[in-house]
């Protein structure tokens, strides 16, 4: 079990230097209706997937409609496929996601170390 302390970003993990991700944590910052080019980047946040490396991004990747993209630094926690993209998700509490149809959940932390300031 992690140690926890209250710092300016709430509660933070001592040992890994995390907290529970929340979808604005991950939303991006740009306008929702600009343009997306052909070799558009997402504005990542780097997060933990059920303790495995990845980079995060909620938003319009140009589609109709908000999703959420993540990308694993090498593999993916069970069941998720990759690459990994759904309009289908909420975060019904800080660090837990749910997404698809059949309500598959993991735990999500920023990697505050990486992930833009708070």
């Amino acid at each position: 079990m992690f140690k926890s302390s209250e710092g300016p970003c709430g509660a933070v993990s001592e040992k890994m230097n995390t907290k529970p991700a929340a979808e604005h944590d991950l939303r991006t910052p740009v306008d929702a209706g600009s343009e997306r080019t052909s070799n558009w980047t997402p504005p990542w946040v780097n997060v933990q997937i059920d303790g495995m490396a990845a980079r995060a991004f909620v938003g319009n990747d140009g589609a109709w409609s908000d999703v959420l993209l993540i990308e694993f630094d090498e593999d993916a926690p069970e069941g998720m496929p990759v690459p990994f993209r759904t309009k289908y998700f909420h975060f019904p509490e800080p660090g837990r996601l749910c997404w698809g149809h059949d309500g598959a959940e993991h735990d999500v932390r920023l990697s505050l170390d990486h992930s833009r300031s708070c």
